[in-house]
């Protein structure tokens, strides 16, 4: 429903506003270790495309602010492959939302997305891949 949706949503948004203040390695590995996983069980989730578009979105955008900037944790992002799910999930991701938009979601969210897409393609190139 929209209501746990928006949760969700809201909770991996908080993730990342917590994160982008100084914090221990142990909290950085924690929150970029459940980001992955539930990156993994979204992209596959056949069942419910718009909900799992949705959590990636949120956890794409999450990590490209945990591991964009100069200050960010290279040994947690290297151990965990965080460049690895990324160019694992942005392919399944690009394919879904050019379904959904070609189909009934409005304009402005599936813009987001598709600018999610194109950032999350970039983090990958800045990040070495």
């Amino acid at each position: 429903d929209n209501y746990t949706l928006q949760v969700m949503s809201n909770a991996i948004a908080m993730l990342g506003i917590l994160c982008s203040e100084p914090h221990p390695s142990t909290v950085d590995s924690r929150v970029c270790s459940a980001l992955l996983e539930r990156l993994r069980s979204a992209t596959s989730n056949e069942n419910d495309i718009t909900t799992s578009i949705i959590a990636i979105h949120e956890i794409l955008n999450v990590l490209m602010d945990m591991y964009g900037g100069d200050d960010c944790n290279d040994e947690i992002f290297a151990k965990n492959d965080v460049l690895g799910h990324f160019k694992r999930c942005l392919p399944w991701f690009k394919r879904q939302v050019k379904k959904i938009s070609a189909g009934r979601r409005n304009r402005e969210e599936t813009e987001t997305w598709s600018e999610t897409a194109l950032n999350a393609s970039r983090f990958i190139k800045y990040k070495g891949g």
